[in-house]
C-alpha cells in the first residue's frame, strides 16, 4: 500500500474516533515517509485523543523539526503541553502559533488560559482582550478575563465581563457561579446566594456551585442550610476535599461531633498534606475528651507546618487535660514565639504557672495577656485570685471589679454575681 493510501486510512479512522487504528495507519505511513510533518502532527493528535499527552507531544516535536514553521503543530504541542500540566512549555508553544497566526482567536485565548492557570493576571487578561477583539462573541473569552481581573482583585471589571459573558450566553452556569463568588467577595452575599442558585438551576450538578453557596450560607449563620449543600457538593463530586473539611466545621458547630470526624478524616484522606484537617479534628478529639487522639494530630498538623501558634495553643491544652503541665507550659511558650501578640497564649500559659504554683510567672502572663487585651474578663479575675494569694487584697479588689463590670456588660449575669459575692467575702476578712 503506498503512503498516501495510509493517510487517508489513517485520517478516516481518527474521523470515526478509531485513535488505535489511526496510530497504527500513521505509524506505517511515516516508516515509508519519515519526513512527513503532517503525519507526525496528525498521530499526535490521536495520541492526543486517547490522552497520551506524552507521545503526542514527541509527535508534534517530530512535526516541527521538519517543518519549524508549522503552526499547527505549535498550537497542538501548546494543548498537549497544558493538559501534562507544563504551563510554562504551553504558553511558548502558543507564543510560536500566535507569531505564525497572530489572527488566530483560539491562540490568543488558550495562552491566556495557561497564564491564568499560572496566575499571570495582567498577561490572561492582555491576551482575552486579543481574542475578543478578534472574535467579540466569544462568552468563555470574557468570562476567563472576568476570572483574571477577580485574581487581580479587581471586582468592578470583573463583574462587567462576567455581565457581558452571561448577554452572549444567559445559560452559562460556570459565569453565574464564578459572579456570585465576586459578590461575595465583596460582601454582598444575598446577590452571591442568587447567582449561586442561578447556576444550580442551569446546572443542578454543579459541584462549585454548591460548596460556594455552602460557604455563603455559613456567613449567614444558616448552618443547616449550609451542610446541606456542602453534601450535595459531596454527592456530585465525591472527591472534593475542601467540601468534606467545611462540612465537618458546620458539622461541629451544630454539635455532630462524630460526623465533624468523619468528615475531617475524609478530608486528612483527600488531601494527606492539609495541616488544616489534623488541627480540626484534633479539636474534635479533644472536645470528645480523646486527648491522646487530639495530641497525636496537634503533632502531625505542626509537623506539615510548625509554624501554627494556634495549633501549639491546642496542643498545650489537650496536654494540660493530661496532666502534661510542662509540657503545656512548653507548647504555649512556643506559640508566643510564633505570635508573641498571642493573647491567649499568654492566657493558657498563665493557667499552666498557676498549677505549678508559679503564682509571680502567672500573674506576669495575666499582665501580658491584658496589655494585649484589655477587655479579657477571665484574665482579671484570675489575676485577682493570684493577688488575692500573694495577699494583695487591694489590687485583687480592683481585678475583681474591672472583671464584674466586663462579665456584666457581656451580659454574663451569673458571672457578674459570682464575682460580687466573692468581692463581698474578701471585704468582710
Amino acid at each position: 500500500m503506498i503512503v498516501e493510501n495510509f493517510f487517508i486510512r489513517a485520517f478516516d479512522k481518527a474521523r470515526r474516533g478509531d485513535y488505535q487504528g489511526a496510530i497504527l495507519d500513521y505509524t506505517q505511513a511515516l516508516q515509508v515517509n519519515p519526513g512527513d510533518a503532517k503525519a507526525f502532527n496528525n498521530r499526535g493528535f490521536a495520541h492526543f485523543m486517547i490522552g497520551d499527552y506524552p507521545r503526542a507531544v514527541s509527535d508534534y516535536t517530530s512535526a516541527l523539526q521538519i517543518d519549524p514553521r508549522f503552526g499547527e503543530a505549535y498550537y497542538n504541542r501548546g494543548i498537549a503541553r497544558f493538559m501534562g500540566g507544563d504551563y510554562e512549555g504551553s504558553v511558548t508553544d502558543y507564543t510560536q502559533a500566535i507569531q505564525l497566526r497572530p489572527r488566530d482567536p483560539k491562540a490568543h485565548g488558550n495562552r491566556g488560559f495557561a497564564h491564568l492557570m499560572l496566575k499571570n493576571y495582567p498577561q490572561a487578561i492582555e491576551d482575552y482582550t486579543a481574542a475578543l477583539g478578534l472574535h467579540p462573541e466569544d462568552a468563555k473569552a470574557y468570562y476567563n478575563r472576568g476570572v483574571a481581573y477577580l485574581g487581580l482583585e479587581q471586582y468592578g471589571a470583573g463583574l462587567a465581563d462576567l455581565d457581558q459573558a452571561l448577554q452572549v450566553n444567559s445559560e452559562f452556569a460556570e459565569a453565574y457561579n464564578k459572579r456570585g463568588s465576586a459578590y461575595f467577595e465583596l460582601g454582598q452575599v444575598q446577590e452571591a446566594l442568587q447567582n449561586y442558585s442561578e447556576a444550580l438551576r442551569l446546572n443542578p450538578a454543579l459541584a462549585e456551585a454548591y460548596y460556594n453557596r455552602g460557604v455563603a450560607y455559613g456567613e449567614l449563620g444558616q448552618v443547616q442550610r449550609e451542610i446541606e449543600d456542602y453534601s450535595e457538593a459531596i454527592r456530585f463530586h465525591p472527591e472534593f476535599g475542601e467540601a468534606y473539611y467545611n462540612r465537618g466545621i458546620a458539622r461541629f458547630m451544630v454539635g455532630d461531633k462524630q460526623g465533624a470526624l468523619a468528615d475531617y478524616t475524609k478530608a486528612i484522606q483527600l488531601n494527606p498534606e492539609d495541616a488544616r484537617g489534623y488541627s480540626n479534628r484534633g479539636f474534635a478529639y479533644h472536645s470528645l475528651s480523646q486527648l491522646l487522639a487530639a495530641v497525636a494530630d496537634y503533632t502531625v498538623a505542626l509537623q506539615l507546618d510548625s509554624n501554627l501558634a494556634e495549633v501549639y495553643s491546642k496542643r498545650g491544652n489537650a496536654r494540660f487535660d493530661l496532666g502534661d503541665v510542662p509540657g503545656a507550659i512548653e507548647d504555649y511558650t512556643e506559640a508566643i514565639r510564633i505570635n508573641p501578640d498571642y493573647a491567649v497564649a499568654y492566657y493558657n500559659r498563665a493557667t499552666a504557672r498557676f498549677d505549678l504554683g508559679d503564682v509571680l510567672g502567672e500573674i506576669e502572663d495575666y499582665n501580658r495577656t491584658l496589655r494585649l487585651d484589655p477587655n479579657f474578663a477571665d484574665a482579671y479575675l484570675n489575676r485577682g485570685l493570684a493577688r488575692l494569694r500573694l495577699g494583695n487584697k487591694r489590687e485583687a479588689l480592683v481585678d475583681f471589679r474591672k472583671a464584674a463590670s466586663l462579665f456584666e456588660h457581656r451580659g454574663d449575669g451569673v458571672m457578674h454575681q459570682q464575682i460580687l459575692d466573692l468581692m463581698q467575702t474578701v471585704t468582710k476578712k
